[in-house]
């Protein structure tokens, strides 16, 4: 059935609110209409569908529109102004500032508009950081809606801004894993960084804790994070000795990132023990809150990502408040990853979202892919006793308390290095084994003090 329709009804929300709304002119409309659309959208609710949405533009000029036919005589409306009036103007010419609004109004404001700012001005200020908020909700909406790893995801895919130029926090991530590579895998921290991003941290997905010294890049690499989320989306290091160190942690937070983090200085008198194990478990605890605004603490449990950062140096050692058998519970929240590698030039290093993205995508498939070869079966002879080939083997793995067929597999791989005897085996050998990394985390640490003992 052809239909023919006035060049008046340039949207959407204009044809619907023609057949779907009632008006004097046409008294009676279908209230249960067939609804089809060739992308196949739908069913909407008619009445939501037929409301104009909203643009500063498109409001500005209206009131424009309405004073010219106040101003001419056409209208006897009395002149009025609000504050969504002044939202548009705020964002259809870009004000960002109260003296920027002060200025408009004085040079092109209505008489309405000047009585109003003039009346509001203290809270000029606060009016153009919410105009700029209503502006970006659909956006911040959108992003909502979307997971933490799909966005991390989604930015992957984008093209590096800086490329032309050479990107320089690629070539320093690039720097900082080939300088650390004895005793940090890039695609072990992509893979911890992914599960605590996915799930929150739990037993099984620690918080990433990057050790180093000064000017390690152990912050340029993981910088990127305030980007990703947005610098208010994310929860920071609070200060030292704060009342209420952990109250905005409920506000909408998307990731945790403590920079420069000193656990045992902190647990004083800012993080207690317990609430430092609780919030990098993801268990729930009670933020403490000022009860002049609160009616008692909240109730409240961190699932989200979070990345910690610290200087190597004194970082564990109990004193105050802090006991050695709460040092030990509090490190295995964490999982430690540690760089020792000074390097040059990071001041000048710009922050690159996609280029993070891009290796933690790459690091933590690469993590999979290896999980995944490990997990294959073995179609190796049944072998000697371990200890007649690989000296010290059994011994160690007894020590640590290895399980016999993960023991079986760490010979399998020495033997085809060659080794004759655990002494000869460093500690970077052993970390570079794909038996080692497929032992536990507990599992690797009992291995390595065994190792040292």
């Amino acid at each position: 059935m052809a239909s023919h329709w006035s060049s008046s009804h340039k949207q959407f929300w204009s044809a619907v609110r023609y057949g779907a709304i009632a008006t004097c002119k046409k008294p009676v409309v279908d209230e249960a209409p067939y609804q089809w659309s060739a992308a196949g959208e739908g069913p909407w609710c008619l009445f939501e569908a037929s409301q104009e949405p909203w643009n500063a533009h498109a409001w500005r000029q209206r009131n424009e529109k309405a004073e010219r036919k106040r101003l001419c005589g056409e209208s006897k409306r009395k002149a009025k102004f609000t504050k969504l009036d002044l939202t548009a103007i705020i964002v259809a010419r870009g004000l960002k500032s109260p003296a920027d609004v002060m200025a408009y109004a004085q040079d092109h404001g209505t008489h309405k508009m000047q009585e109003w700012v003039c009346a509001n001005q203290r809270k000029l200020g606060e009016y153009v950081q919410e105009a700029f908020d209503w502006q970006e909700a659909r956006e911040a909406a959108k992003l909502e809606k979307e997971t933490e790893w799909a966005l991390l995801c989604r930015k992957a895919e984008e093209a590096c801004p800086y490329k032309a130029q050479g990107c320089g926090y690629a070539q320093a991530a690039q720097q900082f894993f080939a300088a650390n590579s004895k005793t940090l895998d890039a695609s072990e921290l992509a893979f911890a960084l992914r599960a605590v991003i996915v799930a929150g941290p739990s037993k099984t997905a620690r918080c990433p804790l990057i050790v180093g010294p000064s000017n390690s890049g152990k912050t340029t690499l993981v910088l990127p994070f305030d980007h990703l989320f947005g610098h208010s989306q994310v929860f920071h290091k609070p200060a030292l000795n704060s009342s209420f160190p952990l109250v905005n942690l409920s506000k909408n937070k998307r990731f945790l990132f403590f920079d420069d983090f000193r656990p045992i200085e902190y647990a004083q008198a800012t993080i207690d023990v317990s609430t430092f194990l609780s919030l990098f478990n993801g268990h729930p605890f009670e933020i403490r809150q000022s009860q002049a605004f609160k009616h008692g603490n909240e109730d409240f449990a961190w699932q989200k990502g979070c990345c910690l950062t610290a200087k190597d140096k004194e970082l564990w050692l109990p004193w105050g408040a802090v006991s050695e058998e709460d040092v030990h519970h509090m490190k295995n929240r964490t999982q430690v990853f540690t760089c020792h590698a000074a390097l040059k030039d990071l001041r000048r290093t710009e922050p690159c979202v996609p280029c993070m993205c891009q290796w933690i995508c790459e690091g933590a498939t690469q993590a999979d892919a290896r999980l995944a070869l490990q997990s294959l079966p073995t179609i190796e002879p049944s072998l000697p006793a371990l200890e007649s080939i690989v000296e010290g083997l059994a011994e160690l793995g007894a020590r640590a308390r290895i399980p016999k067929a993960k023991q079986e597999a760490l010979h399998v791989e020495l033997l085809q290095l060659g080794a004759v005897n655990v002494r000869e085996v460093g500690v970077s050998d052993w970390r570079g084994l794909n038996a080692f990394v497929q032992l536990l985390p507990f599992e690797q640490r009992r291995f390595l003090q065994a190792l040292s003992a």
